[in-house]
């Protein structure tokens, strides 16, 4: 017969779900027994690990976009938003690029992020300019138009004055006096009378040239070679006064030398 300690000890054992115990509970006459330690048997068989399981509930996707989100497309604004591309249109009329500034166009951005050819009437086109008119972009296309009425025209012409009017060059009568006539020189000038030219001659005062030598070098307006009137430096008078290099006064000789 078992001793109290041996019967305490066995009962730990079998208390443990690990050890599985069978007794007999129906006593010497062999009467059906029960694995007690059945119940820990079964728990051991179902005791499946569900880390796995509960980790892979998620969507388990990439927030990025491992390809890039480029359609190449320059009207549109592209991004990765949860894994997937997104494509937004600029706004309408963004411009994209103007290569040529003068062909009365320009590409922008339409209401559905794609590029088209927009007029742009800002620009100014290159067209032969003719007198009166004047080169502008309408519609997206060039074209020439009449200059605002009263614009200079028929500059060459001595002794009249001239105003766009209506697309054409209408003249009058310049007040008399003594113009300026480029047509004769640089310096050239006529006498007009009633709107008709006297003879051109020159004025030195239209001349831009600076006094050398002190003074002793000063402009003069003649007739050169092919009959203009031009600008050109001639020795002062002599003994007229005129600054030395140190600074003192001095008195211009022959020879254009301040002395």
């Amino acid at each position: 017969m078992l001793s109290r300690s041996l019967w305490l000890c066995f009962a730990v054992l079998c208390a443990s779900p690990s050890v599985g115990c069978l007794f007999d509970s129906g006593g010497r006459g062999g009467g059906t027994t029960t694995g007690a330690g059945g119940s820990g048997a079964a728990g051991a068989g179902g005791g499946t690990d569900t880390s796995v399981t509960a980790g892979g509930s998620g969507t388990g996707s990439d927030p990025t976009c491992p390809q890039g989100c480029d359609d190449s497309e320059p009207c549109t604004e592209d991004s990765c938003e949860a894994g997937s591309c997104m494509h937004t249109p600029r706004p309408q009329g963004t411009l994209i690029e103007n290569p040529d500034p003068a062909d009365c166009k320009r590409s922008v951005c339409d209401e559905n992020g794609h590029v088209v050819v927009a007029p742009d009437d800002t620009e100014v086109p290159n067209l032969e300019v003719t007198e009166c008119h004047m080169p502008v972009c309408q519609n997206g296309s060039p074209v020439l138009v009449a200059a605002s009425d009263a614009s200079p025209c028929g500059v060459d012409v001595a002794c009249q004055v001239g105003k766009c009017v209506n697309g054409n060059c209408s003249f009058t009568n310049a007040p008399n006096g003594d113009y300026p006539y480029p047509a004769d020189g640089e310096c050239a000038v006529v006498t007009c009378n009633n709107g008709l030219p006297g003879a051109p001659s020159g004025d030195v005062t239209l001349c831009n040239l600076t006094i050398e030598n002190g003074g002793c070098r000063v402009p003069e307006c003649g007739i050169i070679a092919n009959g203009d009137f031009a600008c050109y430096l001639i020795d002062g008078q002599n003994g007229s006064p005129c600054i030395k290099q140190n600074g003192n006064a001095g008195m211009c000789d022959n020879n254009g030398t301040c002395q």
